[in-house]
């Protein structure tokens, strides 16, 4: 556990500096509506996966997409009758979960907007997509923490004004935005039954978004004025889960024979037995909710003399708001095939028609989307076998513009390399690995058009993480 604390360490140095200074992800002019940019995503083999996985846990990631995926389900205390089991059956019986995580990821992403009249603007930047930290408390209660993005705001406009008193003179604005809402969450997970787990997730959200408006005019003999706007957000949330597992057994019939009256086995009797198939469907089910949005809004006035010196005028206002973050309901389905290959699907509704500030006339619709992927391992025996991904990913957005609504549509793909060392003895093969993990992700969509929102983004994310599996606990041996 040293080795890994000390990693963990160094990604809070390195995280909590950026989380502080706002989101760097590049220009996007749909930010600029709402709270930004909603993030939808999970963990890095949700993202290869189209964002889905709502129903489809993994013991070699931090799942906090639902918190009912975190722990083991409850082991059956005995064996069916007349089942034969397979190696999955046993594996899923096993303490998996019995390592500490700590995942660690960042993001690029590369965007390039496209306007009327041939103009284009190419933007990119760099931020961290999470950090969670996950551990066991018994053999099917885990625990689990960490901080995400939830929207991000990041936007620069320059336009032309008439003054109104002064037709002849034109006055340059320049509008630059950035910032948005953080997420510190902390989850739990029970596992309730053989099949039945359930989990709750609690948050805090909090986030800046500073504003900076400035009004240029063309004669540097007058002064000019201009605004520093900081929005701070509040927010606390709840978001409980649930998942169902079962395996999709196979049925067949089997002839006996019992003993006639001259105790011969001649009478034949079928008898109804069932065995392993090795694949398993998921259920998976969450509804996030939040408390009162608490706003806070300072407004600065600035004036920019002859010689573009900006000084502090005397006038500040501060004004307080409440809004209501919409509610999220996620629901998904999957099948799977332990260690083998994974296929999951999930759709998810937010009506964010309610969301009101009093200060913003934005109008926002309700949020809707569909997200489908898979994994594929090749070789599911051998710990340094590779596993890749890939998923689609389609999403109706709050942002209404010109009376559309913008649509979002992605593919993604994903890969997850094992570092290291297999030091397992060959008998255990089988066993989850803690082995460390380098994990990518591959993101490339598109937002809009040119013919009705007058805007085209076309984005490219790459996403990388380091995932590390460590023992909780060395039992030391008594000689």
């Amino acid at each position: 556990m040293y080795h890994s604390f000390r990693v963990l360490i160094f990604c809070l140095f390195i995280s909590f500096p950026l989380a502080l200074r706002g989101q760097g992800t590049g220009d996007s002019p749909f930010s600029q509506f709402g709270v930004g940019d909603i993030n939808n995503s999970g963990n890095m083999r949700n993202m290869g996966m189209g964002n889905a996985g709502v129903s489809s846990r993994s013991h070699h990631f931090v799942n906090f997409l639902n918190p009912a995926l975190l722990p083991n389900l409850r082991s059956p205390k005995k064996s069916r009758p007349n089942h034969t089991y397979k190696m999955w059956e046993y594996y899923r019986n096993l303490k998996l979960d019995s390592t500490v995580k700590i995942d660690f990821a960042v993001n690029f992403q590369d965007k390039s907007i496209q306007a009327p009249r041939g103009a284009n603007e190419n933007t990119s930047g760099m931020n961290v997509a999470y950090l969670t930290f996950a551990l066991p408390i018994s053999k099917t209660w885990a625990t689990a923490f960490g901080i995400v993005p939830y929207s991000i705001v990041n936007y620069n406009l320059t336009y032309n004004n008439v003054l109104p008193n002064n037709p002849t003179v034109t006055n340059t604005v320049q509008n630059s935005t950035k910032g948005g809402i953080y997420k510190v969450f902390v989850s739990n997970g029970l596992g309730i039954t053989q099949n039945l787990s359930v989990g709750l997730e609690t948050a805090f959200l909090y986030g800046n978004v500073n504003d900076e408006l400035f009004s240029l005019l063309p004669d540097l003999t007058t002064s000019s004025f201009g605004f520093k706007r900081q929005t701070v957000y509040r927010s606390f949330e709840l978001k409980p889960g649930l998942q169902f597992r079962k395996e999709i057994v196979k049925a067949y019939h089997d002839t006996i024979y019992e003993e006639d009256s001259m105790g011969n086995k001649t009478i034949p009797v079928r008898t109804r037995k069932t065995k392993s198939s090795g694949v398993f469907y998921n259920i998976g089910l969450t509804y996030d909710f939040y408390s009162a949005l608490n706003i806070t809004r300072n407004l600065d006035l600035y004036v920019v003399n002859n010689v573009n010196t900006i000084t502090l005028d005397s006038l500040v206002q501060t004004n307080k708001y409440k809004a209501k973050l919409p509610s999220t309901l996620r629901f998904g389905f999957s099948l799977d095939a332990p260690l083998k290959w994974t296929i999951a699907a999930d759709v998810f509704y937010s009506p964010w028609s309610n969301y009101k500030t009093g200060f913003s006339t934005d109008t926002l619709g309700n949020s809707y989307g569909l997200n489908i992927g898979g994994e594929f391992c090749p070789n599911s025996t051998k710990q340094k076998s590779k596993t890749f991904r890939a998923g689609f990913s389609y999403v109706k957005t709050p942002v209404i513009y010109r009376g559309y609504q913008l649509d979002d549509m992605s593919i993604s793909f994903g890969a997850s390399i094992p570092l290291g060392r297999n030091r397992r003895p060959n008998a255990e093969q089988y066993m989850m690995p803690v082995r460390p993990k380098l994990n990518f992700a591959l993101v490339v969509g598109q937002r809009g058009n040119v013919n009705t929102f007058g805007i085209k983004e076309q984005y490219v994310k790459l996403y990388a993480s380091f995932l590390i599996n460590q023992k909780w606990f060395n039992k030391s041996k008594i000689y």
